[in-house]
């Protein structure tokens, strides 16, 4: 659910103005009966509860101007060990070039009832720590000391900022549950905001009025500031994690943009008010336009007409797109701004994914090719929602060419994924093309399934007591770029995870088509486990411990959709020799189940007297499922798992 609403006129319906309104707790007055509180009641099962959280921004005037001023304090109590991690705090603060949002009055305390008495530990002021998140963003990081289960912690601090644009946005909802929220935003007339309100929940108060303290004068000009205060009251835990976007996407949250500014002479600028001007400011933009055009004039020292001669487009591109690869490293920092100049880029050979991708851009279109950058939102920065530009939507850029009437997409950080193809995280719906005097949004999807594929040929020692496998794993597209990512070329990692799975002897672990992002990736294994041994019965796994055990949708519903990402298919197949001395006692039973939303297939086959050939797939249907299709996907991917797991029996003949 989401709104966009103008705070400049907004007019609330009086009867949601509302619904019911405690008086907040006061700050440094906590109570015996928040100490001695056991757990919290509508989520017993919590590790914490948040017993308040308040935030305030609100407009002062100084001789450099309007500052923008924002204040919170929040109270936490821990339940259990692992709710220790809510009292390491991080405060994010914006800075561009030499100047800094200022982060004051911060004050943290732990409080725990002891003999009887409420006793209080302080956070040592030395023991907040600064640290740069990335070129605009820097954090104030704390650690409350003296947290136990049952503590009671509680902190306060103040952000002022001379950046008008960055209004502080409100989370209500966390993944421990929530008693009061509340929100205040107090505006002068001289800034407008716009503001989507975004989640699932409904608020428990909202109410606008203008402030009824003394009348503030600029100028000639007096005036009053409006207040708005949103609260929500008994927010549950967000628990949906799995096979989400980002939580962000599904929280309830309140999201302001700066739109309009107002000054004493009558004069207004616009902030932003459409996508073509978002384009237009990024063309002009120094770390974006003007970057892109220098990118086009150095790209001549990489780009070399006897390499391409003969080559058809298509190769042309891989070849561009590669040589960006080989020649430039990304050093993990999302960005749709270059952080670095040409000059240093082409020198220092680094950069964040803007200075790689910007550079591509402007090599392919020096080559001849039309490309454009792309803006996007990675998948765990959220949803981009087109209903108006916000530009902090975004916080990543990669390439769109077209080559034969085809749009690709492409992205030069990722050496390990193939040219024409685009990161898993970069799988978010949809992006803003950065065309000139266009609106042109391009589907950030892929249709190919990728696939992992499970081979085994297993044979049973003649004691019945262990399972031998000769194992390859092969992974192709999305699948194989992960297992690229997660083992590299890496036999000692790989034994570690087969080791961490339950195997009891590893051997002869080995992997094929590392470098070579276009091949199946493949890792071969020698792989031992346990058998259950009953009297004269020998119990085991066709696909020894390769299939999943429990179903990932663990929860009976679900309010979002499930996102898997891309198109998956998972492949089992076994060749089993039966031992000289034994018999096939059960085989599993053949099943079918194909749907809307997976296709599950499971058969068996003897082959003569001595072997049994078992195979299995299970393949989703789509990439996005609706809540509506969770129970159904549910049971069907619970059913696979089921069959996957059922075992072959062996008995002992003589």
């Amino acid at each position: 659910m989401k709104r966009i609403i103008s705070l400049s006129t907004v007019i609330f319906v009086a009867s949601a103005i509302l619904i019911g309104q405690a008086e907040p707790p006061q700050y440094g007055k906590v109570t015996p009966e928040e100490l001695t509180l056991k757990s919290y009641i509508p989520d017993k099962s919590c590790e914490a509860v948040v017993l308040y959280d308040i935030g305030k921004s609100h407009f002062v005037y100084t001789e450099q101007g309007f500052r923008l001023v924002f204040e919170r304090k929040t109270r936490i109590k821990i339940f259990a060990k692992s709710g220790f991690r809510w009292a390491e705090i991080e405060i994010p603060f914006y800075t561009e070039g030499n100047i800094f949002e200022k982060v004051s009055d911060i004050d943290a305390s732990a409080y725990n009832l002891e003999n009887g008495m409420i006793q209080q530990t302080q956070l040592d002021p030395k023991q907040v720590f600064e640290e740069k998140a990335n070129e605009y963003w820097r954090l104030k990081k704390l650690a409350i000391p003296n947290v136990k289960e049952g503590t009671v912690i509680e902190y306060k601090y103040t952000i002022t900022s001379p950046y008008m644009f960055n209004m502080h946005d409100w989370k209500f909802q966390r993944t421990i549950p929530t008693q009061y929220s509340e929100y205040m935003v107090k505006l002068t007339p001289f800034y407008e905001y716009i503001y989507l309100m975004m989640g699932q929940q409904y608020l428990s108060v909202k109410e606008s009025y203008v402030d009824k303290g003394l009348n503030r004068r600029l100028g000639s000009m007096e005036y009053q500031d409006m207040v708005y205060r949103f609260v929500m009251k008994n927010v549950p835990a967000f628990n949906d994690e799995s096979f989400i976007t980002s939580m962000d996407d599904y929280i309830f949250q309140i999201d302001f943009q700066l739109s309009r500014i107002n000054r004493l002479d009558g004069s207004k600028t616009d902030i932003l008010s459409t996508w073509p001007k978002l384009i237009s400011d990024l063309l002009k933009n120094s770390d974006f336009g003007s970057y892109l055009k220098s990118a086009e004039k150095a790209a001549d020292d990489y780009i070399n007409p006897h390499t391409m001669t003969g080559k058809s487009d298509m190769e042309k591109l891989e070849l561009l797109v590669n040589t960006v690869k080989a020649s430039f490293s990304w050093n993990r920092q999302f960005d749709y701004f270059a952080h670095k100049s040409i000059k240093e880029f082409t020198k220092e050979k680094t950069g964040n994914s803007a200075n790689i991708n910007l550079f591509l851009t402007g090599m392919l279109n020096a080559a001849g090719f039309e490309a454009y950058p792309v803006i996007i939102s990675t998948r765990d920065h959220g949803k981009i929602k087109n209903d108006y530009p916000f530009t902090h939507f975004f916080n990543d850029v990669i390439v769109m060419v077209t080559v034969d009437g085809k749009r690709i997409l492409t992205d030069a950080t990722q050496a390990l994924c193939p040219f024409n193809t685009i990161p898993p995280w970069c799988l978010n719906e949809k992006g803003l093309v950065v065309k000139k005097d266009a609106e042109d949004w391009v589907l950030l999807t892929n249709n190919e399934i990728s696939t992992l594929w499970h081979c085994f040929e297993i044979k049973i020692t003649p004691e019945g007591d262990t399972v031998k496998g000769d194992y390859q794993l092969s992974a192709s597209h999305y699948d194989a770029f992960n297992q690229r990512k997660e083992y590299q070329d890496d036999t000692e990692k790989a034994s570690i995870h087969f080791l961490e799975k339950g195997y009891t002897g590893i051997d002869s672990v080995k992997i094929l088509n590392f470098e070579d992002p276009h091949k199946n990736y493949s890792l071969l294994a020698d792989l031992n486990h346990l058998a259950e041994k009953a009297g004269d019965k020998v119990y085991f796994s066709p696909f020894m411990l390769e299939a999943p055990e429990e179903n990932p949708l663990k929860q009976a519903s679900r309010l979002y959709p499930v996102d898997m990402t891309y198109l998956k298919s998972r492949k089992y197949t076994s060749s089993i020799s039966i031992p000289e001395g034994y018999s096939l006692d059960f085989v599993p039973a053949d099943y079918t189940l194909k749907n809307n939303f997976v296709d599950v297939e499971y058969s068996t086959e003897k082959a003569g007297e001595n072997f049994l050939n078992v195979t299995a797939r299970y393949e989703f249907k789509k990439v996005v499922y609706e809540p509506e299709d969770y129970a159904n996907l549910r049971f069907t991917l619970n059913e696979a798992i089921q069959k996957l797991n059922e075992k072959v029996v062996l008995k002992k003949i003589w």
